[in-house]
């Protein structure tokens, strides 16, 4: 399904408030950000490969960045796991950058920088993999789809049906006597189980009940 049908299917439920049929495609866009702010899912996962040198200790954040998974760089034809530490805690142990390169073995993140950065300075040619969480990007085109819209419109349409309820102030009910709520809530419970990334050491997908968009 495709942002235009999406929107379609959406404004069957609101035909008779013109006055926000301009926004459908805001409440759309606005639960996908609230889904992806409160979770991890599978789908957001993405890969950047390269090779830090002794020129270069850094690696540009991806567009999108929410945070990152993991990273390895190979040494000796072995992969090898770098630390995170945040950016002072990194600077703190190795201060002297590249007056004392040797393997990397700490990556933090610098958002002011837009890079990440690993320490010690490398002090050759190491192959690396970074594995981070990504934001999906807007929605915009009536073309235009994505992981939700192919995979979990309805969840997409309980969603948006919740801001419009914000939005009038006017409650909504299914004909079989449910609402938004109810079963975006059950959705996002069934979905978190088959789609939501585990955490970084394998803990269980912490699960968010009673969720409000716009929270």
């Amino acid at each position: 399904m495709n942002f235009s049908e999406l929107k379609t299917k959406l404004g069957k439920w609101t035909a008779s408030r013109t006055d926000i049929s301009s926004e459908l495609g805001d409440f759309i866009n606005s639960v996908i950000h609230n889904l992806e702010k409160k979770n991890r899912w599978k789908h957001m996962v993405s890969q950047t490969t390269g090779n830090f040198t002794t020129t270069v200790d850094y690696v540009s954040i991806p567009t999108g960045y929410k945070e990152m998974k993991f990273a390895f760089i190979t040494v000796d034809n072995q992969q090898k796991r770098l630390v995170k530490k945040s950016y002072e805690t990194m600077i703190g142990f190795y201060p002297d950058g590249s007056a004392a390169p040797g393997v990397p073995v700490l990556i933090a993140t610098a958002e002011w920088y837009s890079k990440f950065y690993v320490r010690p300075y490398p002090a050759g040619t190491y192959p690396y993999e970074i594995v981070s969480y990504n934001y999906t990007t807007d929605l915009s085109a009536d073309t235009d789809t994505n992981w939700w819209t192919n995979n979990a419109h309805e969840i997409l349409i309980h969603g948006s049906l919740m801001e419009v309820e914000k939005r009038t102030l006017s409650p909504i009910q299914y004909p079989d006597g449910t609402t938004p709520t109810q079963m975006f809530n059950s959705m996002l419970d069934d979905l978190i189980k088959t789609s939501g990334d585990e955490e970084i050491f394998g803990s269980p997908q912490y699960t968010v009940t009673d969720w409000v968009i716009g929270a």
